[in-house]
């Protein structure tokens, strides 16, 4: 029977690679990117690249408005982010600047404060993870 199922595994079998691929296309997914833009792969390596350039500076922002509580600041930043993200496949990413967003808007300074580090890790993930495009 092990044959006929899709991952090749029993009812109550664990397979960790699909565990694995689910999260690394949580946090970007390359073929959905790619299926984005028509199938334009060096499309899609430009805007990686000049995404990430434009969210390491929105991230230095975010920490100096955080910083000073310049709440509209953080939540303008946090939603220009989360759209990029969203718009190139990283949900985690876009899902972390969404909190954060949300987090500026009701001015919430720790919670924004844990946001953003929550942001920064997953980035530092993203970026890792897009190095091999």
């Amino acid at each position: 029977m092990k044959k006929w199922l899709p991952d090749g595994k029993a009812d109550g079998e664990e397979n960790p690679e699909s565990g694995e691929a689910a999260e690394t296309e949580e946090l970007f997914d390359y073929k959905k990117a790619v299926e984005a833009f028509m199938g334009k792969e060096e499309v899609v390596k430009k805007l990686l690249s000049s995404f990430t350039d434009k969210v390491a500076g929105q991230i230095k922002a975010l920490k100096e408005a955080v910083k000073n509580q310049d709440f509209e600041v953080v939540s303008t930043e946090a939603h220009s982010i989360k759209g990029g993200a969203w718009n190139l496949q990283a949900k985690k990413l876009g899902d972390a600047a969404a909190e954060l967003e949300q987090a500026g808007g009701e001015k919430l300074k720790a919670e924004a404060k844990r946001c953003l580090a929550e942001l920064e890790k997953i980035f530092i993930l993203f970026k890792k993870l897009i190095s091999q495009y």
